[in-house]
Parts: structure tokens; sequence; C-alpha cells
């Protein structure tokens, strides 16, 4: 079967693989910085991980889809491996910020509320736990221990506790049964077309509704923090902002999914086989900004 837009695609493939080589460079070198800073990399593993694998993924995807434009037949094989490369990439970037957020509500939790105030008030000191000449009783310091509890019992961090575990855990799995089910639709798809109509359609098709619930439902958990929490209001908002341009690259794999992947009639939306501009528009350019938006906030927190 004959490619059309060759050169388009291998326009839009050369640039994915330069683009996110140079997006890697940079978050290794953004994560340098702030270790030199005096942060520590243990903090965000596992947001790191997910952001090597996510940038890696979109790289082998460029190298693929260049190897499978440039062979003179069809290679079944190849065009799966550069479909699943492409599609499953929205589930790692959406779960890097669900790790980044939190990250951030772990750390910010975890400062004193009341430093300032306890410093103004062991001002008048001794070194020796004194104020003005009379020794600590223990009724004084169980007093002071209690004071320091209610403090940070009345953190504004509190009220977002209940969010570190069960929305996250749970938009989670829904993004890992994304994942799974693209690659297992995918990797069952037929060059002669047959399952244009099957099983395979139809895990595809779930996948792509998965990914929107995914992104969705990440997007209300970061509104409920930033209104709750003031502290981590500014990250939230960035976070919202790079959910809100993944929603676009939601949009194309609705088309495709919907549309259907038949090599015999295919769609403008499929990968390889329809418009370059419409998945250079709706696919590639709202990742790489989403990508962008994460490195921003990974300098800025």
């Amino acid at each position: 079967m004959d490619l059309q837009h060759t050169n388009g695609w291998k326009a839009i493939s050369g640039s994915q693989l330069g683009l996110f080589v140079l997006a890697i460079g940079a978050f290794i070198c953004i994560t340098v910085i702030q270790v030199r800073k005096g942060f520590k990399i243990k903090t965000i593993l596992p947001f790191f991980i997910l952001m090597i694998i996510f940038n890696g993924v979109k790289i082998v995807g460029g190298i693929l889809g260049l190897v499978f434009l440039g062979n003179d037949h069809f290679n079944n094989g190849l065009f799966i491996a550069t479909y699943i490369c492409d599609s499953i990439s929205l589930g790692f970037i959406t779960r890097a910020i669900s790790s980044l957020v939190q990250d951030v509500m772990t750390k910010k939790s975890q400062t004193p509320v009341g430093g300032d105030d306890n410093d103004v008030i062991d001002s008048d000191s001794d070194t020796n736990g004194s104020i003005r000449g009379f020794t600590k009783g223990p009724e004084d310091e169980e007093s002071a221990h209690h004071h320091n509890v209610s403090e940070v019992s009345i953190s504004p961090f509190s009220r977002v506790e209940n969010l570190k575990k069960a929305p996250f855990k749970i938009l989670t799995v829904v993004l890992i049964a994304a994942v799974i089910t693209n690659i297992i639709g995918t990797s069952q798809l037929e060059s002669d077309g047959s399952s244009s109509n099957s099983t395979e359609q139809t895990l595809i098709k779930v996948s792509a509704v998965l990914f929107v619930v995914g992104v969705v439902g990440l997007i209300a958990v970061l509104v409920h923090i930033s209104i709750t929490a003031s502290h981590c209001a500014c990250i939230a908002q960035i976070l919202i902002a790079a959910l809100v341009v993944l929603i676009v690259r939601c949009v194309y794999s609705l088309l495709s999914a919907f549309h259907g992947i038949n090599f015999n009639s295919p769609s403008e939306y499929i990968l390889m086989f329809g418009k370059p501009k419409f998945y250079g528009c709706l696919a590639l350019y709202p990742e790489i900004l989403a990508n962008i938006i994460l490195l921003i906030a990974h300098y800025k927190w």
C-alpha cells in the first residue's frame, strides 16, 4: 500500500525527534541546576523518571517513524510500534504531572507554618531555655509542644491531606488501563484491514476515552487544590495550563480512534496515513507546549 504525504510525515517525525531531544536535555539541565541549589533528587524521583520515559518514548517514536517512512514497503510491525509510542506518551506526561503535584503537596505540608512567630518568641530566650531569668518548667515545655502541634494542625495543607492518596491512585489506575488497552488493541491490528471493526478497534477507542478521563480528572483535582491550598495555588495553576493543552492532544486521540484504523481506507487523522497538519497541530505541538510548561514548573519549584 502506498503512503501519501510522505515528505510531510518525514518533516513531522524529524521535528519530533529533534525537539524532544532538546526537551530531555533541558529537563536534565534544570534538574542538575536544582540539585546544585540543594534540591534532593529523591524528592521528585517519580516525576523525574516519568519525564525521562515520556521524552524517551517520543524520541523513540520519532526514530521509528523515520525508519517506517524510509521503507519501500509497508511494515506492519514498525507502524504498530510507532503508533504505540505516539499514543502511550500521553499517559506518561499526565502521570508525571500527577506525581509532581503530589511531591509539591508533600513538601509544602511538611514546612512549618508558624516558624517566624516562634523565632520572635524565642528571641528573648537564653541558650539554656530560660526566659528573662526564669527556667522553663515541664508545664511550659508541654504548653509549647501543644502550641506547635496546634499550628501544624491548622495548616491550610491539612485540608488537602486526603487528596494525597485516593484521587491520585484512581487516576493512576485509569492511566495504566488506558496504556494497557492501547497496547493490546494496537498490537493486534492487521495490515490487511480485517480488524477495522474488531475488538482491537474497540480497545483503542476505550483507551482514548480513558486518557480523556485521566486528564480531565486531574484538572478537577488541581482546581480543588488551588482553591483550598493557597501555598500550592501557583504551581497548581501552571500544571492546569499544561493539562488544558493536553486536552487538545486528547481530541486528536479521539478523532483518530473513532474514525478507525483501516489501512485500505485510512482516515485523515490516522498516524502516517492521514494529513500531517492535523497531527502536527493537534498532537505534536500541544505535547511540546505542555512539555515546556512542565519545564517551567520544574524550574520554578
